[in-house]
């Protein structure tokens, strides 16, 4: 019993070392999403998502920080209706060109369709975020989301 509370006790130092780093970025929002990839590390996907969301309710609010609270919800917790909502926010923070965002958000969006089994939303925003990753050059990802795409119309 005295191994796992001694183990604890490291991992909590290894994390506070390291959110502490995360202080000395220069505006709020760096220092939390710095301090965000720290709990990531550690699997601490809650903790991620209550500093995420504290910044919301602070009033801080864009694309970074939705897609993240968007890739938590839907990868992490599996929980669709709020990476859903932070998706479709995220869309309204980003320019056009920004294809890099842009594609991880249609992507994020797509695979939430996926997990709600709305097969026709799933199949437009993979095949709007498999032309983003054409733009951004990457081919790699843009096949991968065709064979999605396939899978998804042949009903797999």
């Amino acid at each position: 019993m005295q191994k796992f509370t001694l183990l604890e006790a490291i991992l909590a130092q290894q994390v506070q070392t390291k959110a502490n780093f995360a202080e000395t970025m220069p505006s709020e929002a760096a220092k939390v999403l710095a301090t965000v990839g720290v709990y990531l590390q550690y699997d601490l996907a809650g903790e991620a998502i209550a500093l995420l969301e504290s910044l919301l309710a602070s009033g801080m609010d864009n694309a970074a920080i939705r897609l993240q609270l968007g890739n938590l919800y839907l990868q992490e917790l599996l929980v669709a209706s709020p990476a859903l909502e932070h998706y479709q926010q995220a869309m309204q923070f980003i320019a056009v060109e920004n294809w890099e965002d842009r594609s991880q958000i249609e992507e994020g969006l797509g695979l939430v369709y996926v997990s709600l089994k709305n097969k026709d939303e799933a199949i437009l925003w993979l095949t709007r975020a498999r032309s983003s990753y054409e733009e951004l050059g990457d081919s790699q990802r843009a096949r991968e989301l065709s064979q999605k795409i396939t899978e998804i119309s042949e009903g797999n």
